[in-house]
């Protein structure tokens, strides 16, 4: 005997700004394909999450955004390297082509994280306003 199942239609939404509530009711209407029965009817709707909820979503996705621009194996490396350059520019030693293109490097990520921190202030500037932003775009990331 073959068992017919329904697939449920679930609306689009983001779940870091929305808590989709379920409503489940018996109507009175008679089922089409068993009318001795009612209808079973599962509706959806989507309830704005607290500010604070949706806040952290953003601030989560501008560190993960981040991490991608400096992974664990090349921060370390990046940031002691460049500390002690810096320290010998300090002291008067100019640096040498090799260690100026890593300062170089390092600002050029230095310029996508103060992006990503403008990102992240204006979608929250948005969400203070009463908007949904799209909290997966704007982002700096590694091309």
């Amino acid at each position: 005997m073959a068992i017919k199942t329904h697939a449920f239609c679930f609306p689009d939404y983001d779940s870091r700004i929305f808590e989709l509530e379920q409503i489940e009711a018996v109507t009175v209407e008679p089922h089409p394909v068993y009318p001795d029965i009612n209808q079973y009817k599962k509706t959806f709707k989507t309830n704005k999450r607290p500010d604070v909820d949706i806040i952290r979503s953003i601030e989560n996705a501008e560190e993960s955004a981040n991490r991608e621009l400096l992974t664990y194996r090349t921060t370390e490396k990046m940031l002691l390297t460049t500390a002690g350059i810096l320290a010998r520019v300090n002291s008067g030693v100019q640096p040498n082509a090799k260690e100026q293109e890593m300062l170089d490097s390092l600002m050029a990520f230095d310029v996508k994280i103060w992006k990503n921190d403008e990102e992240k202030k204006r979608k929250i500037a948005q969400v203070l306003e009463g908007l949904e932003p799209d909290i997966d775009s704007g982002w700096e990331k590694l091309v």
